[in-house]
């Protein structure tokens, strides 16, 4: 009770404090060089985002999904966790339903033509070749043109493994693959890595944050702090009214920096986990020695 009434009087001044920050910090910062993403591309293409759970598809890159929905590309969403982790007064079952529920009703609002749930645990996402397998199946059914995976470097353990998991399927698929989206959720993407975004206007941003309204099952969450970050992004473009950013790389250059990720011995723990207002500077400033070690190697790769 007390937790949150504090949370009551801190809220305005937090949100001030982050939008500073986050002006500082998107203004004064190396940028890169930047492409729009396909979702601007006058070709139709199939997409296959990998989420690691419902909601990542949304934080990640809703407003990039609705314009390839627009377009008329094909969009088919996999699902790796079970979302049975997340806070809730439902028991396990119910609220793996609940979830499931919420991501096909993400599907029928962005345009997906199809959603697949792999149903490994919460929290328990590792690389298996059964999940390998099933990925692979999955990469030969739908062929897609371009795929969608989380930033190697996040602070979730579920998406670190998803994406690794991506990988060794897309490895054995078709070894020269080079249309690969990495996304962030929690871990922002420093702006000099960031080389493909999506530019929002103001009427496409609101539409990514009314699918927010969806996620019932996850109350805990803040995605306010996640809107003020597309939000601040748009200062590293200097247009727009919002933005999401990517990292575009081709397999070989993706293995090689996982595999240096697992010599390095990353341990995805040791970076703050973005999910509100309330450790929003925290996820960009800790350990930001260490995430700018592994933010330098990417760049040079």
């Amino acid at each position: 009770m007390l937790k949150k009434f504090v949370k009551i009087i801190l809220k305005y001044p937090i949100i001030l404090l982050n939008n500073v920050f986050l002006h500082v910090y998107y203004s004064l910062c190396e940028k890169g060089t930047y492409e729009k993403t396909t979702a601007f591309s006058d070709k139709n293409n199939k997409i296959l985002f990998i989420a690691p759970h419902v909601d990542d598809e949304t934080i990640g890159a809703g407003g990039t999904l609705l314009m390839h929905g627009e377009k008329g590309d094909r969009i088919v969403c996999l699902y790796v966790a079970d979302g049975g982790g997340a806070v809730s007064n439902l028991d396990k079952e119910s609220l793996i339903q609940l979830r499931k529920e919420e991501a096909n009703k993400i599907k029928d609002l962005i345009g997906m033509d199809k959603v697949y749930f792999l149903d490994i645990p919460d929290g328990q996402v590792i690389v298996k070749d059964k999940y390998i397998d099933k990925v692979y199946s999955i990469l030969i059914k739908e062929n897609p043109d371009i795929i969608y995976v989380p930033f190697l470097l996040d602070g979730h353990i579920d998406h670190v493994n998803s994406a690794r998991i991506v990988i060794e399927s897309i490895k054995r698929w078709n070894s020269s693959f080079n249309h690969i989206y990495m996304y962030s959720v929690n871990t922002p993407i420093r702006p000099d890595i960031i080389n493909s975004i999506t530019i929002m206007d103001k009427h496409l941003f609101q539409k990514k944050n009314s699918l927010y309204r969806v996620f019932e099952s996850q109350y805990v969450m803040g995605f306010d702090a996640f809107m003020s970050v597309n939000r601040a992004l748009r200062l590293i473009a200097k247009e727009g009214y919002a933005l999401e950013g990517f990292v575009k790389g081709d397999l070989d250059k993706i293995i090689e920096f996982n595999d240096i990720l697992i010599e390095e011995k990353f341990n995805p723990y040791e970076f703050r986990q973005l999910s509100s207002r309330y450790n929003l500077i925290l996820s960009y400033m800790k350990n930001k020695k260490l995430k700018d070690k592994y933010m330098d190697i990417l760049k040079k790769l």
